[in-house]
């Protein structure tokens, strides 16, 4: 009997820790997420609205407040904090314009003690209106590695989500 409850348990193992290697692989690749919105607000509304600390917590979900780390506003090499509410607690993380041309795109890079990541939001005259599209590169790291096949839909659903509030935000504005 103990040595039947032995071999399970050594079963159990080699099963878990298989399980956790093949999750660190899948955790290791880039993970990426895109989404699309057409608006009938301008490219330059747009612009304003995703580059300007105080607009984007009235549309990213769960971005409770953006603090510019550096002088001079929105522009190449510009430092912010951003911190998000989950469940109650606070996350914190680090977010560096990497590239941007007024009222076309915004490139960010964006570091955590969970994962990297670089967003480029464009913004496109399109069919007589304007079409916003996000595009969101992730690479987990640590413990988190082993989640991020689970999160990569949820992280879908935001990214999809967050563009949608900031379209309804861009068209309430303009009534």
């Amino acid at each position: 009997m103990v040595k039947r409850i032995l071999q399970f348990v050594g079963i159990l193992l080699a099963v878990l820790l298989v399980a956790s290697g093949v999750l660190w692989v899948m955790g290791g690749k880039t993970f990426i997420h895109q989404a699309q919105v057409p608006t009938s607000a301008t490219p330059a509304e747009v612009f304003t609205h995703v580059t300007q600390s105080e607009l984007i917590p009235q549309w990213a979900d769960k971005v409770s407040r953006v603090e510019p780390l550096t002088e001079g506003g929105h522009k190449v090499g510009a430092k912010a904090k951003i911190v998000v509410v989950e469940n109650g607690k606070e996350f914190v993380f680090y977010d560096e314009v990497t590239a941007s041309e007024q009222d076309q795109f915004v490139a960010t890079h964006i570091t955590s003690d969970m994962f990297t990541a670089d967003n480029r939001i464009t913004i496109n005259e399109e069919n007589g209106g304007v079409l916003v599209r996000s595009n969101l590169a992730v690479k987990y790291s640590g413990v988190w590695r082993l989640l991020a096949p689970f999160m990569e839909g949820a992280v879908q659903e935001k990214v999809e989500g967050d563009l949608e509030r900031l379209k309804k935000l861009l068209e309430k504005t303009a009534e």
